[in-house]
């Protein structure tokens, strides 16, 4: 099966006998006290039929002149398929499993541990109306070198509700973020990403609209071999949108990045755009990915890592310098375990 190239919540997991599909949602308070990461997952392999949800929340608790202070609670439950239930007519999906429950514009969340219950009851709705961007280019997407689905279907939501965990009550007033949809028959090697959509001009301190959603990613090529790595990009600024939609465009980018930090570099006609990604190590939350051969891939992520970009204008030469100051998202992926932080869940 090929997927099609549109922007969709609608499930494919039906069509294939083994395949992954996901369906993530992340917000951060403009305050910065708080960060909420949460999904559906289902896995399907001749060993396994699952649907998973997950959560993850960080609370800052740093003050001014202390060091980086985080308290990060994650749990996953995992339910067996059969029990999922599945409606989509018209492109409006419905997903729902026991407690948890999303039709894309409410989500309600109840999953539970030993220690206690991570609950949610979130509204949410694009800012500014829809706007969504595919990973994959067109082209790439014709000839068939493309095997999997990767998309945000949001770029920029607005949240509201709450987030009960164990016993405290966390208001959602008019948090920011985003949300994506993933599906494939096998996970890619390994990737980054980063997404952010709280950006304030370093200088002044004035609040500006941007949107970057960048990935950088390795694809499996047979039992031994990977791909080079391969960057799309995704940039909203001054009401323009630039992003990577071709092949060409895809090799103009300059990507680089390690644990807890990624530069990227990217051009056109008009504008140079550096990318500065970083997080500190006390916010990074690890979790084990299965993948559909069961192989594991090990995910460390930051929902409030920092991004900088700094904009070169190629006609004026203006310099403008936008941040989003531990307002971000930002992870990467591997095959094997990073020693630096534990596995959350």
């Amino acid at each position: 099966m090929k997927f099609p190239y549109k922007v969709t919540n609608s499930p494919f997991f039906q069509q294939f006998e083994k395949c992954y599909e996901v369906w993530y949602w992340k917000l951060n308070s403009l305050d910065k006290k708080f960060a909420f990461w949460y999904r559906f997952t289902i896995l399907k392999t001749p060993l396994k039929s699952i649907v998973e949800v997950w959560g993850i929340l960080t609370q800052n608790l740093s003050t001014t002149h202390q060091s980086p202070k985080y308290l990060l609670r994650g749990i996953k439950n995992t339910f067996d398929l059969n029990e999922l239930k599945v409606s989509s007519e018209a492109n409006k999906s419905l997903l729902e499993v026991r407690e948890n429950f999303t039709n894309f514009s409410e989500t309600r969340g109840h999953i539970t541990d030993s220690e206690g219950v991570i609950k949610w009851i979130l509204f949410h709705r694009p800012e500014n109306g829809p706007l969504y961007y595919n990973f994959i280019p067109q082209t790439l997407w014709k000839i068939g070198l493309s095997k999997n689905y990767a998309v945000t279907t949001y770029e920029n939501l607005m949240f509201e509700g709450e987030i009960i965990c164990d016993d405290k009550v966390i208001p959602v007033e008019q948090a920011l973020g985003m949300q994506g949809h993933l599906c494939g028959t096998q996970q890619g090697h390994s990737w980054a990403w980063a997404h952010g959509n709280i950006f304030y001009n370093e200088k002044t301190g004035e609040r500006v609209p941007c949107i970057v959603d960048i990935l950088t990613a390795r694809t499996k090529l047979g039992n031994f071999l990977t791909s080079p790595k391969i960057s799309s990009v995704f940039i909203k600024y001054k009401d323009q949108i630039f992003s990577t939609s071709s092949i060409t465009d895809l090799l103009k980018v300059h990507s680089y990045y390690e644990p807890s930090y990624w530069k990227l570099k990217i051009k056109n006609n008009k504008r140079k755009f550096i990318i500065d990604v970083d997080t500190e190590e006390a916010s990074i939350a690890g979790v084990k990915y299965e993948d559909t051969d069961n192989t594991n891939l090990y995910c460390y992520n930051s929902k409030v890592a920092t991004i900088k970009i700094k904009i070169l204008d190629a006609v004026s030469n203006e310099e403008t310098l936008l941040i989003s100051p531990k307002l971000s998202a930002f992870e990467w992926v591997q095959r094997e375990i990073w020693n630096k932080r534990e596995i959350l869940i």
